[in-house]
């Protein structure tokens, strides 16, 4: 892992892990490495140098199986064995920032009892140079400071719009994004929605309910579409959802509308 200096120079030795508590739920490990940023993020991704190096040799442990889904929404799953090959227990969890080369954040969990979620994990982010920082913090998972959080995202727009097809242009790229942010966990689901001549509201008011059917003649703009979109923090998946529009602009002559993005509830979150 030490591209740089020798296992044998003191010097390169000296300060190369610090802990510090920030708060009684807050602790934060950094280990320095001294080497390039694409080999330790490969030595944390890749399964065959994950068995390297990932159990400490003093132990007498070593990883009997090692399986790594590495992109956000992925997961990861250890086994560990002691010198007689008797399984000891496994480490699972999912990664929730995934930039090669650069970070990588996951969950750590426990097994047994259904586990236990314990702190983020953020390696490698490259400073000074060939150095590489190496954090681990919180004793729970916060979606402020780097917990998943899941978007429900619609467009809104004129129906008038549905009267004619989406140029095939515009499917073409528009599919090759769904498939992008499907294949690197951005995206969780996404549809389109028929016209509003074949649904209904369901209005309650006054204390009465009224069923309407549609179509809805007096809305100037109708929902035509849903994503659920997930990320590390509020601008990821603004980012996608803002090149999911541009991909209108850019594609889609004369398309007019807007998307709303919303996070979407989840128990614990108050009221």
């Amino acid at each position: 892992m030490d591209a740089t200096a020798r296992e044998s120079d003191p010097a390169s030795m000296k300060n190369r892990t610090t802990v510090k508590r920030k708060s009684e739920r807050e602790l934060v490990v950094t280990r320095t490495i001294h080497g390039p940023a694409r080999i330790v993020f490969d030595a944390f991704t890749k399964p065959e140098l994950l068995k390297r190096w990932w159990a400490p040799k003093s132990t007498g442990l070593s990883l009997l199986s090692c399986e790594a889904d590495v992109r956000v929404g992925g997961r990861y799953r250890f086994v560990f064995v002691d010198a007689a090959s008797k399984p000891l227990g496994e480490f699972f969890g999912r990664y929730i920032e995934v930039t090669p080369h650069l970070r990588l954040v996951w969950t750590n969990e426990e097994g047994g009892d259904g586990g236990a979620v314990s702190p983020p994990v953020a390696a490698p982010e490259e400073k000074k140079g060939s150095h590489v920082d190496l954090g681990r913090a919180r004793s729970s998972p916060d979606r402020t400071q780097g917990g998943v959080m899941k978007y429900l995202a619609f467009v809104r727009h004129p129906e008038s719009i549905r009267l004619s097809p989406p140029p095939p242009g515009f499917m073409e790229v528009m599919g090759q994004f769904v498939q992008r942010c499907r294949k690197d966990g951005s995206l969780v689901d996404t549809g389109g929605l028929l016209p509003s001549k074949d649904g209904a509201r369901i209005r309650v008011s006054s204390g009465n309910l009224t069923v309407t059917d549609g179509p809805f003649s007096e809305s100037k703009e109708i929902i035509g579409g849903w994503a659920i979109l997930q990320g590390a923090s509020k601008a990821d998946v603004m980012r996608v959802a803002t090149e999911f529009m541009e991909l209108h602009r850019k594609h889609w002559p004369g398309f007019e509308g807007e998307s709303e993005v919303r996070p979407m509830f989840d128990p614990g979150m108050g009221p």
